[in-house]
């Protein structure tokens, strides 16, 4: 009968599927050898999500590269990936000293967030990581960064929270209260000041930085610029954006 149709079943059809499950596993199985699959979160801060938890990965740094570029990673590194703790100083170091040879800060800033990341996926939170941030802050001062001023100090508040030591902290908490003013952000600075220990309000730069919010609130102009002109340089550099956008 013309109008009926035979499907004749290929004999090799089943092989061929089998081979490509096969193919398809073996794939599978060689992208996993090669990247570890773990869904990663660097952040530092509380309620930040914690996917990757570095101390209960363990990752141990093997390479002793002096520059690294930054990495965006999506998942964890390989151990080859990330420097010794014994390497970041002298690298840390050697950012900081080409920083001053030639201040070029696009560099710079790549450089110092490779070393915080190679911190953080090894799980090291110490006085070191502290000095980094610190390090950092400055120099995104310095260039007029205020996104990355802001990430540092934001970090640094955490790690002095921890308990982490610095004799840097009442420097940056003056820092962040000056912040505060130039984003007119009133409840981050009601947050900072009630954070604020009774001997650390007593700071010189704190009580600086308090009273150029009180000057600025009452419009006393001159008392104001008494206290920017006696500042240190990284606080003249943030009152004095502060000053160019009013």
């Amino acid at each position: 009968n013309p109008d009926v149709n035979f499907e004749i079943e290929d004999p090799m059809s089943g092989l061929k599927k089998a081979a490509r499950h096969m193919r398809f596993q073996s794939d599978q199985a060689e992208r996993a050898k090669q990247k570890r699959q773990v869904p990663l979160s660097l952040q530092l801060v509380d309620g930040a999500p914690r996917s990757f938890d570095p101390m209960k990965m363990k990752i141990i740094g093997t390479s002793t590269a002096l520059f690294k570029p930054f990495l965006r990673l999506t998942t964890a590194p390989e151990a080859w990936e990330v420097r010794t703790r014994h390497q970041l100083p002298i690298s840390f170091r050697a950012v900081i000293k080409k920083w001053k040879e030639e201040h070029n800060y696009k560099w710079t800033c790549e450089q110092l967030k490779s070393i915080r990341q190679d911190l953080t996926v090894q799980g090291i939170r110490d006085e070191f990581m502290i000095e980094v941030y610190e390090a950092h802050a400055r120099i995104a001062i310095e260039a007029s960064d205020h996104a990355e001023f802001n990430q540092c100090q934001s970090q640094l508040a955490q790690l002095y929270k921890d308990g982490r030591k610095s004799d840097n902290q009442a420097e940056f908490a003056a820092y962040s209260i000056i912040y505060c003013l130039y984003t007119k952000n009133m409840t981050d600075m009601t947050k900072r000041l009630s954070q604020l220990s009774e001997d650390m309000a007593k700071d010189s730069l704190i009580s600086d930085a308090l009273k150029l919010r009180s000057h600025l609130s009452l419009g006393n102009y001159l008392g104001f610029f008494r206290i920017y002109k006696r500042s240190s340089t990284h606080m003249k550099l943030l009152v004095g954006k502060f000053i160019e956008r009013e």
